[in-house]
């Protein structure tokens, strides 16, 4: 798609005021096939307009990048000791030991399931395996670490841990 120096100029001026312009979308998207093998579909500008507001414009569509960005949210918060708490709490589900919790913090600094997926993936197979036993565990807390652990992106999937143990918490 060619870009005129008029249309450059707007994203520059959206980018400048707080808009996130880095993913907008063209009609020419809906009539090259979405970027796939598909063939050129052959239809209006208002036609191909309104597919993607219908496509765009889906509640769920919404939700996610709102789930996702309160996630990237609650992992900057985590960062530096924030991380050493929620470790703590994760430990402490774990049932490990408070002494032992204390030991290893003391020789070792931190706990490392926000790094370490050998330590992080018993917690998640822990609240999968256990909580379907347990109706009260049931939240979307549970269903989003389950929609987030086959992605393997190790810092969604602790945050997902944390918040479902924060949860189940209060």
């Amino acid at each position: 798609m060619k870009m005129n120096k008029e249309i450059q100029q707007a994203k520059q001026s959206l980018k400048n005021n707080g808009y996130f312009i880095d993913n907008l979308w063209h009609i020419d998207d809906v009539k090259d096939g979405a970027n796939s093998e598909e063939e050129y579909f052959d239809c209006s500008d208002n036609l191909a307009y309104q597919i993607l507001s219908d496509a765009i414009e889906q509640d769920y569509i919404n939700e996610s990048i709102f789930f996702k960005i309160r996630s990237i949210i609650s992992i900057e918060k985590l960062k530096g000791l924030e991380i050493m708490e929620s470790n703590r709490l994760i430990a402490e589900f774990m049932r490990i030991d408070q002494v032992d919790i204390d030991t290893y913090q003391e020789t070792n600094y931190n706990l490392k399931y926000h790094t370490s997926w050998d330590w992080l993936m018993p917690v998640a197979k822990k609240i999968v395996r256990e909580v379907e036993l347990d109706i009260e565990y049931e939240n979307e807390y549970r269903e989003h670490l389950m929609n987030v652990v086959p992605f393997a992106n190790i810092e969604d999937v602790h945050e997902a841990v944390v918040e479902f143990i924060k949860n189940q918490n209060t």
